[in-house]
């Protein structure tokens, strides 16, 4: 333990940081907690061929569970099963490879600096050794040792967070033009042409569906399909602490079953629940009696025909699948997907035709614009080429403006005119617009004055979070990482 603490300035607080450093796993990690895999390596798995222990990784487990604590305090433990800290903690070994490499090294008087510094060691602003020890005995279940280790390596972390980021530099024209982006405002009206509405405008012939067909095969190419044979155990409504341990007990004692019995059926008879079937579905289905389940998916394409899979654990419960069938990708013959070619070639015809109106609009419009913009009337033009039309209140970049979209398209349009002026045809999600800027709202300078200094403190943060994510998927790219353990919920 380290024993004594000197009485330096604090540091300043790193919960930004920390948090940085969490969010990535979100997105390129599955859900899940993990359980050793019944049959091979007793081992956790590989970093650039370096193998990595099981002790060794339920040691980053546990940092990283105590990383959440610290930067959650207690809303953790509602957030706990949205955490991903199977996830954060390969990232953090990665991390920590990297820092070892490089040689970064902490010294104990930073660790002690660090420690104090947590307000949840102290006691009227001072470090309380009493509270120190309650904590970490209670909240963090860790020694003092292991708790200045993990910090230690918190610390480590940071520096090489700061080593990474420290090129990150704003410009006051990056500042300001951030700036407009986020308040400058705009308002338009607009002519539209959208495809559904041209929908029952269409013929189709059969040989125009065969030929689309042929000449488009690939989009109707079914991806690889599974059918699953499952038990399922779910949590009680409102389930109680005790009622999550017995179920957790429950599903321990039917997965020995079904390591025994091949037959799920009987297995599920001897134990009261019913062995179901899902039905052939693709990855990018919800799975048909179980709906969207990471945990489910993930697993499910690592299995060969008949193999029973770990137990997996959900939010909801526990699942227990078995592979019966298995289908790989194929394309389809023409009458598998007949109504599928029919509406894809209606989609394409009705899309033809909203393009060809709103085109013959515009090129009216540029003809009337040279005489007089004034006599641009879009409400004669809606009903000369069976269109419509409509008017925005002030929108910002990146907003949503109802019935049309994500705004970017506008406002890239709307940067090269001024107001009064009219756009060329702009392809949206829901079809193709015509947009005549009314009103622009420019940023209030005094404004950005004040606030400048908040905004570009929080810019740069956002770009050092962005090139650190870029830099930690360069690393998971490289790691050639292995993982010999299954994303379940341990259940010996």
């Amino acid at each position: 333990m380290l024993k004594k603490f000197r009485n330096k300035k604090t540091q300043k607080k790193i919960w930004i940081i920390m948090a940085i450093l969490i969010l990535p796993a979100f997105l390129f990690w599955g859900t899940g907690s993990i359980m050793r895999s019944q049959k091979g390596p007793n081992y956790a798995g590989r970093i650039k061929g370096r193998k990595i222990s099981l002790q060794g990784f339920q040691d980053a487990l546990r940092a990283t569970r105590n990383q959440a604590l610290i930067i959650w305090g207690d809303d953790f433990f509602k957030l706990e099963k949205q955490i991903n800290l199977e996830g954060q903690a390969w990232d953090r070994l990665l991390l920590l490879n990297e820092a070892n490499r490089r040689r970064i090294k902490v010294s104990d008087a930073e660790v002690r600096d660090q420690i104090k510094s947590y307000p949840f060691f102290q006691k009227n602003s001072q470090f309380d050794l009493g509270a120190y020890e309650r904590l970490l005995r209670f909240m963090f279940s860790v020694q003092p040792r292991e708790f200045e280790e993990q910090t230690r390596d918190n610390i480590k972390i940071r520096k090489l967070y700061g080593i990474i980021t420290s090129g990150v530099k704003l410009t006051e024209e990056q500042i300001k033009n951030e700036y407009k982006k986020e308040y400058e405002e705009a308002r338009v009206d607009y002519l539209s042409a959208i495809p559904a509405d041209f929908l029952n405008a269409t013929q189709i012939e059969e040989k125009e569906m065969e030929d689309y067909f042929k000449n488009n095969a690939l989009e109707f190419k079914k991806p690889e399909s599974f059918n699953l044979q499952y038990l399922e155990m779910l949590y009680p409504a409102d389930a109680k602490e005790a009622d999550i341990r017995n179920t957790d007990e429950k599903a321990k004692s039917i997965f020995l079953k079904l390591t025994r019995e091949r037959d799920m059926s009987k297995v599920a008879r001897e134990v009261s629940l019913e062995a179901k079937e899902t039905g052939f579905f693709s990855l990018n289905d919800p799975i048909p009696g179980i709906g969207w389940s990471v945990e489910v998916t993930n697993i499910v394409t690592k299995l060969k025909p008949g193999q029973l899979s770990p137990p997996i654990h959900t939010p909801k419960g526990w699942y227990f699948i078995k592979l019966k069938e298995k289908r790989e990708p194929r394309i389809p013959i023409f009458q598998e997907v007949k109504n599928q070619a029919r509406e894809k070639l209606n989609q394409t015809k009705a899309k033809a035709i909203a393009k060809k109106k709103i085109e013959s609009a515009f090129s009216k419009i540029k003809d009337m614009y040279k005489i007089s913009p004034a006599s641009v009337d879009f409400n004669k033009l809606t009903k000369e080429f069976n269109l419509k039309s409509g008017e925005t209140q002030f929108f910002k970049r990146a907003s949503y403006i109802p019935t049309i979209g994500t705004s970017d398209k506008f406002f890239d349009a709307l940067s090269k005119i001024k107001v009064g002026e009219i756009c060329p045809v702009l392809e949206m999600e829901q079809g193709f617009y015509i947009i005549r800027l009314k009103q622009w709202k420019a940023i209030n300078e005094e404004q950005y004055l004040k606030d400048k200094e908040d905004f570009s403190d929080r810019l740069l943060v956002f770009n050092k979070e962005k090139v650190f994510v870029e830099f930690l998927e360069n690393l998971r790219k490289e790691a050639d990482l292995e993982i010999n353990i299954t994303k379940a919920r341990p259940l010996f």
